[in-house]
């Protein structure tokens, strides 16, 4: 295989338990990023083909999601609705995909400055993204207008995160 993979490992004795999904048996998996799980399946963004492709239990490829609108999806999450949120580090955006169609979420194209890295639903009905950018840092997003405010800063800082967990 070329590296390019999802493994599975034991989560008592961290044994290697094989591949779950690889290059070699799915041709279109080359860059995988964030993965989020919803009714068995597993979701997998994969940066460079700038897709989310979607595997069953047994690791089998079932479906892939794309659109014109999405470059580079790293990030994903879902709400309790079954609503999937995709950070699109290269465009700087959020999409959100209600199982027909893809809608971008932030009202300002670009907001995240091309680093949305990941992204997570809170408690409060926000989207919560991390733009790993230069000037980046943690947004709260409105899902009811598609506002999006800063509410931490780390561009002066020497703090770089890579994900994001909402536990609130």
């Amino acid at each position: 295989s070329n590296g390019a993979g999802i493994g599975i490992f034991n989560p008592t004795t961290g044994a290697a338990l094989g591949t779950f999904a690889d290059h070699v048996s799915d041709n279109e998996l080359n860059n995988p990023q964030g993965m989020a799980f919803q009714n068995g399946n597993l979701y997998v963004a994969d940066g460079t083909a700038g897709n989310v492709f979607v595997y069953n239990s047994s690791g089998s490829h079932i479906s892939t999601l794309s659109d014109p609108s999405m470059g580079t999806p790293y990030g994903l999450t879902f709400s309790s609705s079954g609503t999937l949120y995709i950070a699109d580090i290269g465009q700087g955006n959020v999409l959100s995909y209600n199982g027909t169609s893809f809608t971008q979420v932030n009202s300002q194209p670009g907001v995240f400055n091309s680093g949305a890295r990941d992204v997570g639903v809170g408690h409060d009905g926000n989207l919560y993204v991390l733009d790993s950018s230069g000037i980046g840092g943690i947004y709260r997003l409105s899902l009811s207008d598609g506002s999006a405010e800063k509410i931490v800063d780390y561009s002066t800082s020497s703090f770089f995160a890579q994900n994001i967990i909402v536990g609130f």
